[in-house]
């Protein structure tokens, strides 16, 4: 057959410069995009004249003598993720599964260390028996609790083109939220328990935090500077969003205003019974109050009238 002609030569021109380059597609860690963790005395503990107990004063198996850390915290959730809360026989089981699966520096495997370690597991065993008997909320402990009504470890992933401008407003997002709407990538983190309760589904996270020894620095106004502080309000809109989504197509008719109980953070070192407000409610337990308060006014964000 005959020849096929050749091209005709075309000459090479760059494109004009976009006027703006987007971020481009990212994950990012949700749980991670808050204020870096601060001291207990940078939170801001109110002055006072009460003296604070010395450590070694504090009974043997005091989760407060328990490390500080990443790999406590770890632990600690670790060791609440494990245990069936209404079943006492299962908190030994889940302090030494934590301990083996986040072993505290210096002790693990060592000959000098196995007393500790046999100290650290009874913290988390007493930690246990003391967070899951407190009353975190009114009417609410968690050991009461039905089984099959929580869920421990609740992982999610949010697309950020599919938040809208106010919801990453409200969830404090700035820089996201110049981003949109063509914003690419996702957003994830865990929320460390999801339960229902009397017909309200309520999330909370764990805090190791120590922001000091005495039940006052587990108080309400303590927890609530601590919480500000450590930029754990932020993450607290964020796991509503993500929980309020994840419900919608489980729950019928789900609305927040009806379905939705609240969110937790429970400061595992301060909640136990005998440590209490002056009101009476329970140390170590930090109820979010802004989804609330949007919730009453009927202008939060991540509240639809349609599920």
């Amino acid at each position: 057959g005959e020849p096929l002609p050749p091209a005709p030569a075309r000459r090479l021109e760059a494109l004009p410069a976009p006027r703006r380059i987007g971020a481009g597609w990212r994950v990012l860690d949700g749980d991670a995009l808050k204020p870096e963790p601060v001291s207990a005395a940078d939170a801001g503990r109110g002055s006072d004249t009460e003296p604070v107990p010395a450590r070694a004063a504090l009974a043997r198996d005091d989760i407060l003598r328990f490390p500080d850390g990443p790999a406590a915290e770890d632990a600690i959730r670790l060791a609440l993720a494990r245990a069936d809360f209404a079943d006492p026989a299962s908190w030994e089981d889940a302090a030494w599964e934590a301990l083996r699966a986040h072993p505290q520096p210096g002790t693990w495997g060592s000959g000098q260390g196995e007393a500790r370690e046999r100290a650290q597991a009874a913290m988390l065993q007493r930690m246990l028996q003391d967070v899951l008997s407190t009353e975190i909320a009114p009417g609410l402990r968690l050991r009461h609790l039905e089984r099959g009504r929580w869920l421990s470890g609740l992982e999610f992933t949010l697309p950020v083109s599919g938040l809208t401008s106010g919801e990453l407003e409200a969830l404090r997002l700035p820089a996201l939220a110049a981003d949109a709407p063509d914003a690419a990538g996702y957003l994830r983190g865990v929320i460390d328990l999801v339960f229902e309760h009397e017909g309200r589904w309520w999330l909370l996270d764990w805090s190791g935090a120590q922001p000091g020894l005495r039940a006052r620095d587990y108080g309400a106004e303590a927890l609530a500077r601590d919480a500000a502080a450590r930029g754990y309000e932020q993450q607290a809109l964020l796991h509503t969003l993500a929980l309020q989504r994840w419900l919608r197509r489980r729950v019928p008719g789900w609305r927040a205003d009806t379905h939705f109980g609240g969110a937790l953070r429970v400061y595992v070192r301060g909640a136990r019974p005998g440590w209490r407000n002056e009101d009476g409610s329970a140390c170590g337990a930090h109820r979010f109050q802004v989804m609330q308060e949007a919730l009453k006014s009927g202008k939060a964000p991540w509240d639809g009238a349609q599920p």
